[in-house]
């Protein structure tokens, strides 16, 4: 072993050895939230971390604690955009979270190995945290758009995850149940259209979420592999989105 990986391996150890700490810090933000209500700073110190946790948790291969930190951060968006503490559960949900954090960073720091079967224990937090019935992840760089789009898929009873990096949203989605993708064509890494295509690739023979692309210019899309579906972005777009997801909302609520 070079000492390069001497170093990322000593990294990796503290980094482990820390985790009981930084889950203390975040129980402690919970708890704050909790008894003295909504503050902008501590909300977006608790969401900073946790989005800091989710990068770090890639950065050493310790993938089971990225993929906690993905809903995790999708809830407390969704909490971030309300402002309503209560309502959403938050410390129940927010603890259960840490709580599955713990026991997956204390296997890791005892070396217990093998495959981590969170699957189940993620889908059962994922029913607590949404009361929405259907699951979107929509894929924008606009902050207008993202907005707009959320405000109306909340109106269909629909959990919106947000990201901007289609190489991100494709092992999401890979890995996650989504009933719907929207992407605009113009985002990091993929664009909208090789999303779409390598999602349908990767899904044949299973049940295939459905699928928008947003897009600002007339484009040509393929058949098989291309978008179920392709909404203009103009002044027509929320008129239209509307008109969409009620076909949609009706098919979804036939097949569940």
């Amino acid at each position: 072993m070079d000492q390069v990986q001497v170093l990322l391996q000593q990294l990796k150890q503290n980094y482990i050895l820390e985790m009981p700490d930084r889950l203390d810090k975040l129980e402690h933000l919970v708890l704050a939230l909790e008894r003295d209500g909504f503050s902008d700073e501590l909300f977006h110190e608790l969401y900073r971390q946790v989005h800091s946790l989710k990068g770090s948790g890639g950065t050493y291969g310790l993938h089971v604690l990225t993929n906690i930190c993905h809903p995790f951060e999708d809830f407390l968006s969704m909490v971030g955009n309300e402002n309503d503490l209560p309502n959403a559960g938050f410390a129940n949900v927010a603890l259960a979270y840490l709580d599955l954090l713990r026991e997956v960073s204390e296997r890791i720091a005892r070396n217990t190995g093998g495959v981590f079967d969170i699957d189940k224990m993620l889908e059962d937090l994922r029913q607590r945290t949404f009361a929405p019935r259907f699951h979107a992840i929509l894929v924008e760089n606009s902050t207008t758009v993202v907005k707009l789009v959320t405000r109306i898929l909340r109106q269909y009873q629909f959990r919106v995850a947000v990201q901007d990096d289609g190489y991100v949203t494709l092992g999401r989605m890979l890995g996650e149940r989504f009933d719907l993708l929207i992407t605009a064509q113009e985002i990091k890494q993929l664009n909208g259209l090789a999303l779409i295509a390598a999602v349908k690739m990767a899904g044949a023979g299973h049940q295939m979420a459905k699928t928008i692309l947003l897009t600002s210019n007339s484009i040509t899309t393929p058949s098989e592999l291309g978008p179920d579906f392709t909404l203009n972005k103009n002044d027509q777009l929320s008129l239209r989105m509307h008109t969409l997801l009620k076909s949609i909302v009706q098919d979804l609520s036939t097949s569940h």
